[in-house]
């Protein structure tokens, strides 16, 4: 008699599992991180996804002033107070696991306030915004170091920073939320590295880099900032090196606040474009590996596009370059497509908030015709000519500034015969579509332009 096969199978009682949705999910996502709201305007509200379904939500810290989290951690409400891309931890109960998510909120300023750093009255000019209309008032004009190069405002909205390039020095200066009025906060200037270029932030205000044009010096300079007086004290170790002969004059930190990168004004042939991971406790700089990544042809300003995927160069002999960023190790991968076709001498590059549009100032252009290249970016980075571009500016156009609504924009020339009526040239903004407004006076050789908001 032929054996019977005989196969037994055994199951086992079902049990509960922490979260089927684990095998594809593990985190709270929101649609977008950053999350973008603006002040005092109502937002959308963002409910993430994640493993299962909520029962009841939390967050740390509180949310900014004005939102709210529901039980599903859906954010919604009216923010009130503008920041820089903050850090925040959600956690979800979902009844049998708890998970949780990072997520960074920028609530964007409404523009207050425009200020001119003028190289040749070695002055800050500061003028009042209307919201309405975004024409300007002039208020003001306070006194910083020789040469005021560049002018940065904080992620806080609180405090006006100026690398001033011929006195090696680094101005700084409290904002009146009310007014504008510019104080010159206690120890200013601070000293720093000779020839300061550019300066950067990180999102959260903690530190302050800057970029210098000198091969001797051949580093970059970091610097914490005290939240409460925005006093500057230098970092341990700093200025942190680039590379032998190198001038990294332009700085840009990245929108997650992890990493730094610098642009040399080295001619082709030099490997000048610098990235550092930035220590999040110190500010200190390292540099990445793989770093330089690449040549350029006097990388003279960087732009870090809001959603961290891209940087941007100006070459000022040569374009704009263009790079992939890896965003957890920083390395850059030159874009296939790159370089893109600028005006004549492109000298600064920035970018509105959402992403969607680059601009060029081209120094060279001693006209004014072009003196504004307006890019669309290409899902995978690559950048098209808006209708339109080169836009007409002031001639030699050094600097731009784009609101944070993206409502205006602002460009100042530095090529006219009469030194004392350097222009800023005033836009509305909509869409990449640019349409005058006016043009105000500024100082003598007005150099570099930020836009302030203000918490009253």
């Amino acid at each position: 008699m032929r054996g019977l096969l005989i196969i037994l199978v055994v199951f086992a009682p079902f049990t509960a599992c922490k979260s089927w949705g684990k095998f594809w999910q593990t985190e709270i996502v929101y649609p977008s991180n950053p999350l973008l709201v603006t002040q005092n305007v109502g937002m959308s509200p963002a409910t993430p996804s994640m493993p299962g379904a909520a029962q009841s939500c939390s967050v740390s810290p509180a949310l900014p002033e004005g939102l709210s989290l529901a039980s599903d951690c859906t954010i919604s409400g009216t923010p009130t107070r503008g920041q820089g891309a903050l850090p925040y931890k959600v956690t979800a109960d979902i009844g049998s696991d708890t998970v949780a998510g990072e997520l960074r909120i920028r609530v964007l300023f409404q523009p207050r306030f425009l200020y001119a750093t003028n190289i040749g009255d070695t002055t800050i000019s500061l003028y009042t915004i209307n919201s309405a209309t975004g024409a300007l008032t002039f208020q003001a004009n306070y006194a910083t170091g020789n040469t005021p190069r560049f002018v940065l405002r904080d992620p806080t909205g609180n405090f006006i920073y100026v690398a001033n390039w011929n006195a090696s020095s680094i101005s700084a200066f409290t904002i009146n939320q009310t007014t504008g009025a510019l104080t010159a906060v206690a120890g200013s200037p601070f000293s720093t590295s000779v020839f300061p270029y550019s300066l950067s932030c990180d999102p959260e205000g903690k530190f302050l880099f800057a970029g210098h044009e000198d091969a001797g010096v051949a580093a970059v300079s970091a610097y914490t900032i005290n939240g409460v007086t925005g006093v500057l004290t230098a970092v341990g170790g700093s200025p942190f090196a680039a590379a032998g002969g190198a001038k990294p004059v332009s700085v840009y930190v990245s929108p997650d606040g992890r990493h730094l990168y610098a642009g040399s004004s080295q001619a082709l042939g030099n490997p000048n474009t610098f990235g550092y991971a930035i220590n999040p406790q110190t500010g200190a700089l390292t540099q990445l590996t793989g770093s330089p990544f690449g040549e350029l042809n006097n990388g003279i300003s960087a732009f870090v596009e809001p959603t961290g995927k891209y940087v941007y160069y100006a070459q000022y002999n040569g374009g704009t370059v263009a790079y992939t960023r890896e965003s957890t190790t920083g390395t850059l991968s030159l874009l296939a497509t790159s370089p893109f076709a600028t005006g004549a001498a492109p000298t600064y590059i920035t970018g509105d908030v959402n992403s969607r549009y680059i601009f060029v100032a081209n120094s060279g252009d001693t006209v004014g015709t072009a003196g504004l290249t307006g890019y669309a970016i290409d899902a995978n980075g690559s950048l098209s000519a808006l209708t339109g571009s080169p836009f007409t500016t002031g001639k030699n156009p050094a600097s731009i500034a784009i609101d944070e609504t993206s409502r205006f924009m602002y460009v100042v020339g530095t090529g006219e015969t009469n030194p004392t009526v350097d222009p800023i040239f005033a836009y509305q903004f909509q869409s990449g579509s640019l349409s005058f407004i006016a043009s105000y006076s500024a100082g003598v050789d007005a150099a570099s332009l930020t836009i302030a908001g203000s918490n009253p």
